[in-house]
């Protein structure tokens, strides 16, 4: 699974964030010293974690699985990356 696709990962998959709407009657974006923030929070907005994102995945191992089988998964892992 790719982390762009994961939801709430990332700062621009966070709709409070990026639509500054907080989900509390506390919100940073209703303050005074913020009303007249231009702050985007779309992706872009951090150049550096998106470059990481795009090289990052999530790998889910059930509990379920045995030792050989976790060790099998590391295996195919290690064979596809190097």
């Amino acid at each position: 699974i790719h982390m762009d696709d994961w939801g709430l990962h990332l700062y621009f998959n966070v709709p409070s964030l990026v639509n500054k709407c907080g989900i509390s009657r506390i919100s940073p974006w209703l303050l005074a010293e913020n009303a007249d923030s231009k702050v985007e929070y779309g992706k872009g907005t951090c150049p550096n974690l998106d470059s990481l994102a795009d090289r990052t995945a999530i790998i889910c191992i059930s509990p379920v699985l045995t030792d050989e089988d976790i060790n099998d998964i590391i295996n195919g892992i290690r064979h596809a990356v190097l």
